[in-house]
């Protein structure tokens, strides 16, 4: 049975938030801020189950992340779908200014169930170093013309 795509996003969301081992007010305030002002959570109330989530992945942090990687696997994405979950994983590991590297760990392994391709994502977020991702000075033109709006699977 596949899960209902916000709920692996804030799935994955708390993951992130929690993939250095402690969870940092900035991350969570970052999360709120990211359903004030974008589409993904629309129309939903995050806090209980924000915070339902929360305790969980206090009770096991890595079990949690492991059961959050093997829901993406399971799921068939697109490719918006899998950028929006590598942009909100991005912007709460960076909200706190430090990145450690078992977060950088935690966005590894998020990047290899994912099966967007590497120029879109130097296109999107410019160079990750820890990903081997360099900023692409090509054009789209110079690229493959897949349908970024497919299931690539």
């Amino acid at each position: 049975m596949e899960l209902d795509y916000k709920k692996i996003l804030l799935k994955t969301a708390v993951a992130a938030i929690i993939s250095d081992g402690h969870i940092d007010e900035r991350e969570i305030d970052a999360l709120k801020e990211i359903e004030k002002k974008s589409p993904y959570f629309s129309e939903q109330d995050l806090s209980q189950e924000l915070e339902s989530l929360l305790n969980k992945a206090n009770e096991n942090c890595n079990l949690f992340i492991n059961d959050t990687i093997e829901d993406i696997r399971r799921s068939k994405l697109s490719i918006i779908e899998e950028l929006a979950i590598l942009e909100i994983c991005l912007t709460i590991i960076e909200s706190d200014e430090i990145i450690e590297k078992s977060e950088e760990e935690f966005i590894i392994k998020i990047r290899a169930e994912l099966k967007v391709d590497d120029f879109i994502l130097s296109r999107r977020f410019g160079s990750i170093s820890y990903l081997g991702i360099v900023n692409e000075k090509n054009s789209f033109e110079d690229h493959d013309k897949n349908d970024l709006t497919e299931n690539n699977n």
